[in-house]
């Protein structure tokens, strides 16, 4: 059965890591060496910032979030942020964050295509609205 829903995505359990764009299963190969250190800093300095202000929820990367419906889009960010106005009170560990998160960062990999709306290195956030790299 093919998945195309956000429903679907999440009753599959664990299938690796991939994302759903428009309605299509997209699989993810692992982060490289560079795109790991770059999150690992960005994370540092964007968690340093949010936690000591008590602005939001930061969610770190295989976090997925609803972006779309008719035909869903869940993506899986490499840093998250939600306003503390939009975050979930509820926390439970064994589901993911099917919310749509106030920003996010997405840094490198097969996600430089237009075909999922945002080019290579884009940050979508509050924080930091301009090219990551």
């Amino acid at each position: 059965m093919a998945i195309t829903t956000a429903e679907q995505l999440l009753k599959a359990g664990e299938i690796g890591r991939c994302e759903l764009i428009r309605g299509e299963l997209r699989m993810m190969i692992p982060a490289g060496d560079e795109h790991g250190r770059i999150t690992v800093t960005l994370t540092h300095a964007v968690a340093s910032h949010v936690l000591a202000r008590r602005l939001g929820v930061l969610h770190g990367a295989e976090t997925g979030f609803i972006l779309s419906r008719d035909p869903d889009t869940v993506r899986a960010p490499d840093l998250a942020f939600t306003r503390a106005a939009r975050a979930s009170p509820q926390r439970n560990s064994s589901m993911p964050a099917w919310s749509a998160a106030s920003g996010a960062c997405w840094l490198s990999g097969w996600r430089s295509s237009s075909s999922i709306g945002m080019p290579f290195g884009t940050c979508s956030t509050s924080i930091c609205s301009r090219q990551c790299s």
